[in-house]
């Protein structure tokens, strides 16, 4: 057996056809660097150390990817990354919802695809059976029912019957009264639209007449009106009753021609003390009730015809009106 001297204390004389194991090893450590060995030694003492694994859920995985991928990228998706650095994470929430819609869409065509195959070989057959089932075992219980309905006695029978006609008669009216048929709804006092209470309702298009004009805003069919301002006057007492009334009214004046207008403004300060006087003929139950205030509008109308030239005043309409006995 051949062996190879040690040229210096620190080489080791190994034989060439041995193999050294792991104590072989530590002997020769020992022998040859004592203090080596020895921190070796303590290091395999210390039952601290451990190696640590790491471990990341799938979750954790596919962001990760997603986030070298995004700042990886060239161009406009490397800068959408550095202004916004979650657009990883919404782009990994579009993905995994784009692939779950995927994922039901394929699943509804492939059972709509299984059902329409189902409906068209043993689907029919076995639906059929089953009408077919139903429709004898409805008519066996229908039976049954009437045999059994057959052995009550007559009061018995009166009994059920009044039973289902009153059911019936219930279920009709509280279907009545969920429907709004039962109790009438409130109408309005006042016709605010005459389509509610009209035979036939049209639908006027411009476009199809050439020669149109206006309706609400025509010249030619304008009110002619002007406000007289408020009027507070004293009326008549009435002995025992109403000692002091008084009264404040606002007039609108409704004339033939836009001149009759002109005329009323500009003697509105004679007229407004002329329908005072008017006004203070009159006693506080003539001016309470609807028709006292129609005469009033009909005697003021008559009198300021006969003021102004040519009776061009057609009508006198009532704005407000206050009274105090």
């Amino acid at each position: 057996m051949a062996e190879s001297k040690p040229t210096s204390p620190n080489q080791v004389s190994v034989a060439l056809d041995e193999t050294l194991d792991l104590e072989g090893i530590d002997k020769i450590l020992e022998e040859e660097d004592p203090e080596f060995a020895k921190a070796l030694g303590d290091i395999s003492k210390d039952k601290s150390l451990s190696i640590v694994e790491i471990s990341l859920t799938d979750q954790e995985s596919a962001l990760a990817e997603e986030k070298e991928r995004w700042a990886n990228s060239q161009g406009i998706r490397k800068l959408i990354y550095k202004l916004f650095p979650l657009a990883p994470r919404f782009s990994l929430l579009f993905k995994k919802l784009k692939f779950r819609l995927f994922a039901l869409a394929r699943s509804l065509f492939i059972r709509l695809k299984n059902f329409g195959y189902f409906l068209a070989t043993e689907g029919k057959k076995k639906a059929l059976e089953k009408v077919k089932a139903g429709g004898k075992a409805a008519k066996d219980s229908i039976g049954s029912g009437v045999k059994s309905f057959s052995r009550f006695s007559l009061k018995l029978k009166f009994f059920l019957l009044a039973i289902i006609m009153f059911a019936g008669g219930a279920g009709f009216i509280l279907f009545k009264a969920l429907t709004g048929h039962l109790v009438p709804e409130p109408k309005d006092l006042f016709l605010v639209s005459i389509e509610e209470v009209a035979d036939k309702v049209e639908t006027f298009d411009p476009s199809k007449f050439e020669d149109v004009e206006p309706f609400y805003d025509n010249l030619r069919a304008a009110a002619n009106l002007i406000l007289l301002p408020k009027m507070v006057v004293n009326l008549k007492p009435t002995p025992g009753v109403h000692p002091n009334p008084m009264a404040a009214f606002e007039f609108f004046v409704e004339g033939m021609a836009p001149e009759v207008i002109v005329t009323i403004k500009m003697n509105e300060s004679f007229l407004r003390d002329f329908i005072q006087r008017i006004l203070e003929t009159y006693t506080f139950p003539e001016l309470d009730g609807d028709e006292g205030k129609r005469a009033l509008c009909e005697r003021i109308r008559s009198e300021l015809n006969r003021q102004i030239e040519g009776a061009a005043v057609k009508r006198v309409y009532i704005k407000t009106a206050v009274l105090k006995p």
